[in-house]
Formats: C-alpha cells, structure tokens, sequence
C-alpha cells in the first residue's frame, strides 16, 4: 500500500493516532460505532448489485456487512494499520486520503462514512469528493458523534476531567472546522453540491453496556485519538476513572449500565 505523507500538523495527528489504535479498535472503540451500521447501510437503501464505497473504512466492518448484502464493496482509508485489520472483510481496499480520492467521477451508487466525517481536517473536501464519485442519483449517507457536551460516552468523561480540574491538552484543531451538530452537517453537504431538498439529518442513538466506568474510560482511552490524547493528559488517571465510575451510575439499570451513545445520521441525494 502507498505512503501518506502528510505536513499540516492535524492530519498528520490524526493518522499516527489512528496507526496506533487500529490493532486495539476492534475490541474497544469498535462496539460504539458498530450499532449504527445497519441504520447507515438502510439510509443508504443498500441493494444487491449497487457499487459501495466504504469511507474511513475502518477495520472494515461496514464493507463486510455490505458486501452481505450483495453489494459490490471498496473500502478507502488512509491508515495502514486499520486496512490490515480490514482485510478480514474480504472486499478491494485501497490506500486514499479522504480528500483526494483515487476513483473515477460518477464511480459508485453509494457512499457510506461511518463516523470519519468530523476527523477530516477539510470535511467540505472530503464531502465534495464523495459527490464526484456518485453517480447522478446516488446515495451518501454518514454519521458524526454529537457534541461531548451532549453525547454521554464522552460527556461522562469530560465531566469528570472538570470536576477534578483537569484541563485538555493543546491539540491541533482541525482546520476546516468541527462537525458536531445539524446545522454543520446541512451547510456542508449544501456547499459539496448537494441538493437542499435531498438532505436529510436526524438524531439517532444506541445503548452501550458498560460493566464499570473504568470499562468506558479504557474504551475511549484504547480506541479513540483525540478523546485518547485528553484522557492520557490527566495528571491521576485512577482519580479520573473514580469520578467516571460516580458520574455513571446514573445510567444504572440493575445489574447493568447502559450509556447511549447518541450521533446524527445524515443522508443526501446526488442530483
């Protein structure tokens, strides 16, 4: 597979996290992203004989489960780690920047990014070219976690930093802005040639059994980059995982704790 290489400062942070976390994603981080697979998969009315391309492919996951379906699958991500643990999914893959796709216009019926979209450093660009590669009629559809100051698996953490006055580290903010909420994901889609009337955005969210908040924090801590950083900053990682241990009982169901992880799903139509 070709090398990446690349100068601006997040790019380059998010994919050394990203080499680093893939051997460890599948047995942590994985288990909260993977309950919104089959939502994108139905947004996208995946069929047999549709042409996929799986963006931010990951450990490969979705493309398995596209490819289940009778879709033609490629799966593109720009970490090396991640696309040897996704070759398992039995699919093309293939080296790529976000940004500066290897495919031809007009190329697939449909384009899925489960939770990439608010790690690209330009999601506009990243968006633009997921519209180039549909053909007229095709289908994108992604996911984005909702701000940490709503979604509770990172809330939960970040609570418990503040409480205990921690702060965050310096890290390299994304240059082409965060997409954490609707009105992001619309304007973005709109400026990447998306028709207004094709986009749809709504709230969706699945419940996380967790059997500690030490079992939450070492979720975030081994299969995340950016939530990662901000956990290993902390001066007491045990005074950490006690405040998160406190915070989460409010989620508390009996015998379980089940935290909901809560994203937006978004979809649009190339005209």
């Amino acid at each position: 597979m070709p090398e990446l290489s690349f100068t601006e400062p997040y790019r380059d942070f998010e994919l050394r996290g990203w080499e680093r976390a893939a051997v460890r994603y599948g047995d942590s981080f994985e288990r909260a992203t993977l309950p919104f697979v089959e939502p994108l998969l139905g947004a996208l009315g995946l069929a047999a004989g549709m042409g996929l391309l799986d963006l931010a492919c990951g450990t490969g996951r979705l493309s398995a489960a596209a490819r289940d379906r009778g879709a033609w699958v490629a799966g593109a991500d720009f970490a090396h780690n991640m696309l040897l643990q996704a070759r398992a999914a039995g699919v093309p893959l293939v080296r790529a920047d976000a940004e500066r796709l290897p495919f031809r216009d007009a190329a697939f019926d449909a384009v899925a990014i489960n939770f990439g979209v608010h790690h690209f450093p330009y999601p506009l660009r990243a968006l633009a070219e997921a519209h180039r590669v549909l053909r007229p009629g095709g289908r994108l559809a992604f996911t984005v976690w909702q701000s940490p100051e709503i979604n509770p698996t990172q809330k939960l953490v970040f609570d418990a930093i503040r409480a205990l006055g921690g702060g965050r580290p310096e890290l390299p903010p994304p240059p082409g802005g965060g997409v954490t909420d609707a009105a992001a994901c619309r304007r973005l889609l709109h400026m990447a040639g998306f028709a207004e009337g094709s986009i749809t955005i709504e709230a969706v969210q699945a419940p996380l059994e967790f059997a500690s908040g030490r079992a939450l924090v070492e979720m975030l801590r081994r299969g995340t980059v950016q939530t990662a950083a901000v956990i290993d900053a902390q001066p007491d990682y045990e005074a950490l995982v006690a405040e998160v241990e406190r915070g989460i009982e409010r989620y508390r169901d009996g015998a379980t704790l089940r935290v909901p992880a809560q994203a937006l799903l978004a979809r649009a139509v190339r005209a």
